[in-house]
Parts: C-alpha cells; structure tokens; sequence
C-alpha cells in the first residue's frame, strides 16, 4: 500500500525508480528492531529518536514531511513544536478538508497520515467523519488524503 500511496503523488515519487532524488524515506524511530521484528513501536522511542530525525532533515531538506501514524506525527509535532494548521482535537477529523499537518521550522509541512498497515486502514475507515465517503475503502480515503499533499510538491 504504501508504494502505490507515494505513486499516488505524482510518477516521480515512484519508490521503485533508482537513485530517485526526489524521495527519501525513513522511520522516525532509528534501530530499535531486534532480528527483523515487527510491531512492539513504543512511543519513548519516537520521543527519544525526533533529535536525530531533525538533523536528518537538516541534511536532506525536504519540501514536504509525512509521519505514518497518529503517534508519530503526535510525536514528531510535540517534541518539535510544530505549528498545526488544525486544532481540531481528533486526528481522524482532520482529514476531511486536508488539516492533517503542521508546520516544522517554519515551511516545512509535516502531515500526519494513517498507517499504511492493515491496522491504519482499517482504523482510517472505522473512524471516517466524512458521510460523502462512507461507500470508501481505508485504502481509498488514504489516497484521498495523500491527494491534499501534492500542493507542496510543486
């Protein structure tokens, strides 16, 4: 899900072209995985790992941020101070109008997007607030909210 939601951005975020230049991906949270383990993520580690990720960002300088899950981008915002464009309390209503950011050093958009996962669908459609997209797949609505993020990219 995920390569077809950086697709969705635009052919030249396709995951899949070598040496891409215009997309770098990593997890905010740097080594915390035993022997290819999955799951377990705990958020003393997203709090701890935002130093290190910033001065990633200093190097990469990217024109857009996009944090997987409420927790991280929770995280990420919080230990950074970034700015968010809504204050709306609940991360899932955000989406509808395309709110789900914030805003890091000053320009950086840093958008909070559910999880690609199985889980992050799935809580995507239970929490939906949009009753035009009730008919929607998670899957679908995540590709409706990456949509908003293409006005950065330009």
């Amino acid at each position: 899900m995920l390569v077809k939601l950086f697709s969705s951005l635009g052919p030249e975020y396709d995951p899949y072209i070598e040496d891409n230049d215009k997309l770098f991906f990593t997890n905010l949270c740097l080594g915390y995985r035993n022997y290819g383990a999955s799951g377990g993520l705990y958020k003393r580690c997203l709090n701890e790992d935002v130093p290190f990720i910033e001065e990633l960002i200093k190097i990469v300088e990217p024109k857009l941020i996009i944090c997987l899950g409420k927790d991280t981008y929770e995280a990420f915002v919080k230990k950074t101070k970034s700015v968010p464009a809504s204050l709306e309390k609940n991360f899932y209503k955000r989406f509808i109008d395309g709110m789900n950011y914030a805003i890091y050093d000053g320009n950086i958009p840093v958008y909070g997007q559910a999880h690609p996962g199985t889980f992050g669908a799935s809580n995507r459609k239970r929490y939906n607030n949009d009753p035009e997209s009730d008919n929607k797949s998670g899957e679908d609505l995540m590709i409706d909210d990456w949509a908003h993020m293409k006005k950065w990219l330009k």
